[in-house]
C-alpha cells in the first residue's frame, strides 16, 4: 500500500491541508493518507488548542473520506514530536506499505535541522508541496515535488478571524467550524 504522512499542529485543521493531502493521494497513486497531529513541535511555539480538540476536529473534517484518517501516534506518545519518530512506528506498524511524507516547501529547507535528517529519507519519500504560480525554493535533499492550488489561508487567521468574531466559513470544513464554536475554542 502507498501511504501519505502529513502530519503538523492541524491548530485548526483547514481547507488547504485536506486540499494537499487529496492532490497528494492523486498525484503520488497513493490508497490512504494519514494525517498525523503532533503533541509539541520542536521548532515552534505551542498549538492553541488541546490535542484531544486538535485530534477531534481532523476526525470530523476526514469522517466521509475513507482514504484519509487520523493517526494518533505523536499525540499518545507525548512529548516533542520528532518525524522521525513517527516514521519509525508508522514503519514497524506497517513495513510492506511505502510512505510518502509530504511537507510544504519552507519546512523542507530547514530539514537537515531537524532530528535525524538521513534516517527520514531512508524510512519516506520526501515529498514537498508547491504552489502553483508560486517559484519553489530550493530543498537541500532529495525529494519529489507535487503542485498543489494555491490557497491563502492559514490556521493564524482562522484563529484570528474567530477571536474578532469574524465569519470562517468555507476556511474549514462545516463540521470544524461547529467543533470551534461548540467548544469555544481560540477566542482566548
Amino acid at each position: 500500500m502507498r501511504v501519505v504522512v502529513f502530519g503538523g499542529s492541524f491548530d485548526p485543521v483547514h481547507v488547504g491541508h485536506l486540499i494537499v493531502a487529496e492532490t497528494a493521494l492523486e498525484k503520488l497513486g497513493a490508497d490512504l493518507a494519514l494525517l498525523v497531529p503532533n503533541a509539541k513541535q520542536p521548532l515552534r511555539s505551542p498549538s492553541k488548542a488541546s490535542a484531544d480538540h486538535r485530534v477531534a476536529m481532523l476526525k470530523a473534517a476526514v469522517e466521509k473520506n475513507p482514504r484519509i484518517d487520523v493517526d494518533e501516534s505523536e499525540v499518545r506518545r507525548g512529548g516533542v514530536s520528532y518525524t522521525v519518530d513517527t516514521l519509525e512506528t508508522l514503519h514497524a506498524h506497517r513495513p510492506e506499505d511505502e510512505l510518502f511524507f509530504v511537507l510544504g516547501s519552507d519546512a523542507a529547507q530547514t530539514i537537515l535541522d531537524w532530528k535525524d535528517p538521513g534516517k527520514i529519507t531512508t524510512l519516506a519519500k520526501l515529498v514537498v508541496v508547491t504552489r502553483s504560480g508560486i517559484a519553489a525554493k530550493p530543498v537541500p535533499v532529495e525529494h519529489q515535488a507535487i503542485d498543489v492550488p494555491a490557497i491563502g489561508v492559514s490556521s493564524s487567521e482562522i484563529r484570528s478571524a474567530v477571536r474578532a468574531g469574524r465569519s470562517i466559513r468555507y476556511l474549514v470544513p462545516e463540521a470544524v467550524e461547529h467543533y470551534i464554536r461548540k467548544h469555544e475554542l481560540y477566542r482566548d
